[in-house]
């Protein structure tokens, strides 16, 4: 027998062991649903539009790298006999070197702290913890015992991502979870969801704390290029007054005031994905947490993604007219 005391209320437990009983396990299918949904959304969006900053940046920095190609070097270290990476950089007359490429996947970037590579350790951040919240989504949506102990491996393989960005940080083991030979395919995946997000939490935890500072630059720099956008437009419509520059430039203004009105932005959104997670992890061990109560808790991380993502959509749109 379990010790219930450690996992679900006795009555839960003696309906998971007892066919007879007719007890069905908690659906959380909806809540995960939705938490994986969000913030795969956001994600994208915040992928997408971030590659838009990064090619007018890195643009830029060609375009100066031109004018002064005296300030083009490499790395240090790379690029020699011997050297593992090869990376040029134009050094700046003031402050750190500027990449002349940053590509998404680069798990070295190069040792810069620009205000586009700090937009990048966002996004690469984002997208482990949507693969995470998929692998979450994966389990309550199994149908066989084996399927979920396949998907409860991926989600330990995700939360490992998530923790290799961050050096130093332990996770727990993924391998095994408790459970009853004559549990349901319900109750197991149950008792599985609990294990996962259980190890997982920790570790989203402490991504917030460390890529706290990272988060909020990265919302600057989100700033900085809405700002950008908004008085290229308004230069537009000065030099040519038509119409149509005039509704760019509306267009323009009227999402850089979505961003800055709603709350809406990178460090905001990560900071509810991960109290909603806690929220989840707090309802999953209780005896409490009803699938209806984790989807009210949910809501608030649920509307700040879908408001990010509607934003960075809409500026992506802008900037493209």
């Amino acid at each position: 027998m379990h010790d219930n005391s450690r996992m679900i209320p006795a009555v839960l437990a003696l309906c998971a062991m007892s066919v007879v009983a007719g007890c069905a396990a908690p659906q959380y299918d909806k809540p995960i649903g939705t938490f994986a949904a969000a913030t795969s959304d956001a994600q994208a969006a915040l992928a997408g539009y971030s590659r838009g900053i990064i090619a007018t940046q890195e643009d830029a920095a060609r375009n100066s790298a031109v004018a002064a190609p005296y300030r083009v070097g490499s790395v240090a270290g790379d690029c020699g006999p011997s050297s593992t990476r090869c990376r040029l950089v134009l050094f700046q007359q003031q402050g750190d070197p500027s990449p002349l490429y940053q590509p998404q996947d680069d798990p070295n970037p190069p040792a810069v702290t620009s205000p586009s590579a700090q937009l990048s350790r966002v996004v690469t951040l984002m997208a482990a913890v949507s693969k995470y919240t998929e692998s979450l989504h994966a389990i309550v949506a199994s149908e066989t015992a084996a399927t979920v102990d396949r998907s409860v491996a991926a989600t330990g393989d995700t939360v490992s991502k998530i923790a290799a960005l961050m050096p130093g940080t332990s996770v727990g083991a993924f391998g095994t979870y408790e459970r009853s030979p004559l549990s349901s395919i319900g109750w197991t995946k149950f008792y599985a969801l609990k294990h996962a997000i259980a190890q997982a939490d920790p570790v989203l935890a402490r991504s917030e704390e460390t890529f706290g500072a990272v988060l909020q630059q990265a919302t600057s720099t989100i700033q900085t290029h809405m700002a950008d956008v908004v008085a290229t437009r308004r230069a537009a419509f000065r030099a040519r007054a038509t119409r149509e520059n005039l509704d760019k430039a509306t267009a323009a203004a009227e999402a850089y005031d979505a961003f800055l009105m709603n709350d809406a932005t990178p460090d905001v959104v990560f900071k509810e994905l991960v109290k909603a997670h806690a929220n989840l992890n707090k309802a999953l061990q209780s005896s409490d947490g009803s699938p209806t109560a984790v989807a009210e808790q949910m809501s608030a991380f649920q509307t700040h993604a879908n408001r990010l993502t509607k934003i960075l959509r809409d500026l992506q749109s802008a900037q493209r007219s």
